[in-house]
């Protein structure tokens, strides 16, 4: 008899703990508390030990936590697995987050099936030292990923209500919204079935519209696709050579031209919250050098700038707004002056490795930030009449705003600086006198874009 008063009383003490806890994040709401508290019925769960070797006394503990609340309707896990089984989900899938993340359609699915509404699963790690308690929400979606220190190989009561308390914080909003959602596809469903409207999508088929819709909402909406742009750009070259020797060089010129980019997402991964694309670009700019020949007379010239490249990237989402990303590649960038005794123009070979950032305003526009290192591994000038080039790192920075409100169209501005510094240790030109130069080559580009998305 003693025992059983203890049981009875350490029962009572778990009720009334969770109690507290439960009021502090408006969970008392789903049971009997009031008459106006009567009309909501109690969270249906299914609390699933995805470790029956090592778990057991922990679950065991919340589960007496959790069945000490009349504001919980528990369903049996078993049903849940039974469920799964049919879809191929087992405790392994339950464990994983990657797994989690690639099925949560089914997980949505099987708490249709047994009348549940949410889904936490219990793991055990780290000797038996540290539990873990994963919460799924109604639509299948991970709502969060606690995990809590234990003192022994069983918790405390202490330290379960913390842990089952941060799990109904997270959970009690989201099942709130999925049954005033519920509600109101009820009451448009009387309404079509009163005009005689055709069926509307199955709950299966809405469920898994709403996973997805989900999940690309918080994870900046990631998709596969190609997206080609077209339109003109803007652009000042500013060279200048810097020598001992009595020789002077410098370049400056104005130009606009046409421009062409194309930027892919190849595939997703990591439960298509990240993806791997690529950039492909490419522009070209006729203008005029005027030089001054022996007769001081000024000499027009055909001129060009070219550049042509692109970048393979990885991209990631980290928020509902906002996509990070590495990138690297190659291009080739070019000014070419018709034939003359004094300049010819610039080529230019050089990597590409950086890293930026899509900033998303709503479904409005995109912010465009990035910056690279550009190693170049081959630099000439003026033909080889400076002979071959040091290794040289020049760097650029870019930045674009994109309106995507007209989707599938777009319309972009950006502007991107490129800085190249050369040094020809061994120049074969007479003039230097076998005196190292020193090039500085910056590139000013601004451009005007339209585009399609497919």
């Amino acid at each position: 008899m003693q025992f059983r008063r203890k049981s009875i009383a350490r029962h009572l003490h778990s009720a009334l703990t969770l109690l507290v806890a439960l009021a502090a994040i408006g969970l008392v709401s789903f049971g009997s508390m009031g008459a106006a508290a009567a009309q909501e019925a109690p969270l249906k769960m299914v609390f699933v030990n995805s470790d029956p070797m090592d778990g057991t006394a922990v679950y065991d503990a919340l589960a007496e936590v959790l069945e000490a609340s009349s504001d919980l309707q528990l369903v049996d896990p078993g049903d849940l697995l039974a469920a799964g089984s049919e879809r191929g989900i087992g405790l392994d899938t339950l464990r994983d987050g990657d797994k989690r993340l690639r099925h949560r359609a089914e997980f949505a699915a099987m708490l249709s099936q047994t009348g549940g509404e949410a889904i936490l699963v219990l793991d055990v790690f780290g000797g038996g030292n540290t539990m873990q308690l994963v919460v799924i929400g109604p639509y299948g979606n991970e709502l969060d990923d606690i995990r809590q220190s234990i003192a022994g190989s069983r918790p405390s009561q202490s330290e379960s209500v913390t842990v089952l308390k941060q799990a109904f914080k997270a959970l009690v909003p989201k099942v709130r919204q999925y049954r005033e959602e519920q509600a109101q596809r009820q009451e448009q469903q009387a309404g079509v079935d009163l005009v005689g409207e055709e069926e509307p999508p199955s709950d299966s088929q809405k469920i898994k519209e709403r996973v997805i819709r989900e999940h690309r909402e918080k994870h900046a909406d990631l998709k596969t696709g190609l997206t080609p742009h077209v339109g003109m750009i803007f652009g000042r070259r500013s060279l200048q050579l810097e020598t001992q020797a009595d020789y002077q060089l410098d370049h400056a010129s104005p130009f606009v031209g046409f421009g062409a980019e194309v930027d892919i997402i190849f595939a997703l991964m990591d439960g298509d919250t990240a993806a791997f694309g690529a950039t492909v670009f490419g522009s070209f700019a006729p203008f005029t050098t005027v030089f001054t020949n022996d007769q001081g007379q000024p000499v027009e010239l055909p001129s060009a700038f070219s550049n042509v490249g692109g970048d393979f990237k990885y991209l990631k989402g980290v928020g509902a707004d906002l996509i990070v990303f590495g990138k690297a590649g190659v291009e080739l960038m070019s000014i070419q002056i018709d034939q003359n005794q004094a300049y010819t123009g610039n080529d230019y070979i050089n990597m590409r490795a950086g890293a930026g950032l899509v900033y998303q305003f709503g479904e409005l526009a995109e912010l465009h930030l990035d910056a690279a290192a550009l190693p170049v591994v081959d630099a000439r000038l003026s033909g080889d009449v400076m002979g071959p080039a040091d290794f040289g790192l020049g760097w650029n920075a870019a930045a674009k705003l994109q309106l995507t409100f007209l989707k599938p169209f777009e319309v972009a501005a950006g502007y991107d600086f490129q800085y190249y510094p050369t040094t020809f240790s061994q120049p074969v030109l007479e003039d230097l006198g076998g005196q190292p130069a020193t090039t500085t080559d910056m590139f000013h580009l601004a451009n005007v874009m339209v585009g399609y998305g497919f």
